[in-house]
């Protein structure tokens, strides 16, 4: 069980970008089997940062139907998993070593 593998990517958008700098919370793009301690572990050994909590999301996403020549096509996008990390007072991320 690698750090990277349970860690796809960090997510920026305006809602991370605003929990980040209103509570020290970072957002990531984790596997979906991965667990809240196993997250916790993984950032707290990747970025050497303390964690206060860990909150997760699943997100699932919906069946599409597309009518073509050949018939209806249906597709399932697939489901991902968010964790929004809580760090302790005066820690941060730095991603400038961070896998892509």
């Amino acid at each position: 069980m690698s750090n990277l593998f349970r860690i796809k990517k960090n997510i920026i958008t305006k809602k991370a970008s605003r929990l980040n700098t209103e509570n020290n919370c970072y957002s990531f793009v984790v596997d979906a089997k991965a667990n809240r301690i196993e997250i916790k572990k993984n950032i707290e050994k990747s970025f050497s940062v303390k964690v206060k909590s860990v909150n997760t999301v699943c997100c699932i996403k919906k069946v599409t139907k597309k009518y073509t020549n050949n018939g209806v096509v249906f597709r399932k996008p697939a489901n991902f998993k968010k964790a929004y990390v809580y760090l302790e007072k005066g820690e941060y991320i730095s991603f400038d070593n961070f896998l892509k």
